[in-house]
């Protein structure tokens, strides 16, 4: 594992190499003013800090008016070691920079008269932290490596699935699941090389199980795997169920699995075309039932929960409102609440247009043990000023009967083009930590418990994260990319403007 404390360049951070200012290339130390008669030599003066940041601090005096012993010149001190020379007799400020953050620096500036006569004026500053605290990449043992699924567990870590390449001639990647401690160390890697040769075993997501067990969802098959990372079975879906895939996993009180996906068995006959495939398995791996459903939506299965002897499924649907595809068609899919019997039986469902009527897009879905969810996307189509395509967040939040409680269309800045709710973190004051993202990159946001969001951090340059988590104990943000490294932000860190 390594440690990049030092900055490099990512997003709205000025990236700079952190010089710390020293005795190099010094002519002299500072050393008290020789003061003559004060016909001969300029007043008295002080010197005050702004606009300071991490890496810079602006100093500001006032030009001494003495027509005795007129300034010639000026030279900054830093830490009693003169760093600028001869700076113009008519300049009252200078931007000190190349700062070491969060360090306390004495600045002292020194104005000489014409008779050589020196006076001077000090003040002490510390700097700012720095956003950026860390940057922590691993040595895996490959040429290259990319996270695709971080999950975080409940010992403070991460369990992550992604794929690398031994070196470049390799005919394709192996796939491995990694689990990191809550210090960021490896614990292990398992390495499943088949996993990327067929769409069978291609990853879509992971659950963490009370006994510290995970069970990897695949496109169609489930995998179990202990707390070690050693595979304990593998279940996969008979062809002849033709679904289109598997996508998200839930656990009962029994221990067994309920993972939830589509179908598109009446494909091209319809009148239902896609569906939503229900599977239930064994905590051993055997299968005990499946469902085909959505004879009244076209369905796009996306989160699935076990509450109060209930089965939810989060995502978006089509409605129909009959069995002809074409009959009472709207053409667009909305978030989406389906809510089942613990047999899979439907009990109820319903759908959440936007305010524009156009297609929504789920991304993730916060549960709460009160049942209450809220839904975190996007909606897009031709919206209103410009008229051209594009994508606006969205934050919805339902009751546990499946009542809207607030639909939120944050506008975190002035201008974003293609903007979206990604994932989330459960705040330290009960708020949502949303990562969003937007054609400048990604975002921290918060997302209060009235729907209002406001934006924390801009990451430019950066198109996706895997996740986000708050950690209160090193006051930071942690953030998971796909190249395979964890962003490590100060909470408390200078956020540049710029």
């Amino acid at each position: 594992m390594k440690l990049y404390s030092k900055i490099i360049p990512i997003v709205t951070l000025v990236i700079v190499s952190l010089l710390h200012f020293g005795c190099t290339k010094t002519e002299y130390i500072i050393e008290e003013p020789i003061i003559g008669d004060s016909t001969n030599s300029p007043e008295e003066f002080t010197v005050s800090v702004s606009s300071v940041t991490d890496t810079k601090v602006l100093l500001n005096w006032a030009i001494p008016n003495n027509t005795d012993n007129d300034i010639m010149s000026f030279e900054i001190g830093i830490n009693d070691s003169i760093v600028v020379y001869d700076l113009n007799v008519n300049t009252s400020s200078y931007m000190v920079e190349d700062l070491m953050p969060d360090t306390e620096y004495k600045f002292t500036v020194v104005a000489t008269g014409q008779n050589f006569q020196k006076t001077m004026a000090t003040v002490t500053t510390q700097t700012l932290k720095s956003l950026l605290k860390g940057i922590i990449s691993y040595e895996l043992g490959y040429e290259d490596y990319h996270f695709q699924i971080a999950l975080k567990t409940s010992d403070g870590g991460y369990i992550v699935e992604g794929y690398g390449t031994i070196n470049t001639y390799s005919t394709s990647p192996n796939d491995f699941l990694l689990k990191i401690n809550a210090d960021h160390s490896v614990e292990w890697l398992r390495e499943y090389e088949e996993w990327y040769s067929s769409s069978t075993y291609s990853p879509k997501s992971l659950l963490e199980c009370p006994d510290g067990s995970f069970l990897l969802t695949q496109n169609k098959a489930l995998r179990k795997f202990s707390s070690k990372g050693d595979i304990m079975w593998i279940y996969e879906v008979p062809e002849e169920y033709n679904i289109g895939g598997l996508v998200s996993s839930a656990i009962d009180s029994n221990g067994d699995f309920v993972t939830v996906g589509n179908s598109d068995r009446n494909w091209p006959n319809g009148p239902i075309f896609i569906e939503y495939f229900l599977l239930k398995v064994s905590s051993h791996g055997i299968e005990q039932w499946h469902r085909y459903g959505g004879e009244s939506a076209v369905s796009d299965p996306q989160k699935i929960y076990i509450f109060d002897q209930t089965i939810l499924i989060l995502g978006t649907a089509e409605s129909t409102g009959s069995h002809s595809y074409v009959e009472n068609h709207d053409w667009t899919n909305n978030f989406w609440r389906l809510e089942l019997d613990t047999n899979g039986e439907e009990i109820s469902q319903r759908l959440y247009p936007n305010e524009f009527e156009v297609e929504d897009l789920l991304q993730d879905a916060y549960f709460s043990e009160d049942g209450t969810i809220i839904f975190l996307g996007a909606y897009g189509g031709y919206l209103p000023p410009y008229g051209y395509y594009n994508t606006y967040p969205r934050a919805l939040k339902i009751d546990k009967f499946g009542g809207v409680i607030w639909d939120q269309t944050p506008k975190l800045t002035d201008y974003y083009v293609f903007s979206s709710f990604k994932t989330y973190d459960k705040a330290s004051n009960g708020d949502l930590l949303v990562l969003g993202s937007d054609d400048r990159g990604v975002s921290v946001n918060r997302v209060n418990s009235d729907g209002s969001a406001s934006e924390i951090i801009t990451l430019r340059g950066y198109s996706n994260m895997l996740c986000i988590k708050e950690d209160l104990l090193q006051n930071t943000y942690e953030l998971i990319s796909p190249n395979g490294y964890i962003i490590i932000l100060n909470r408390d860190g200078y956020i540049s403007n710029n």
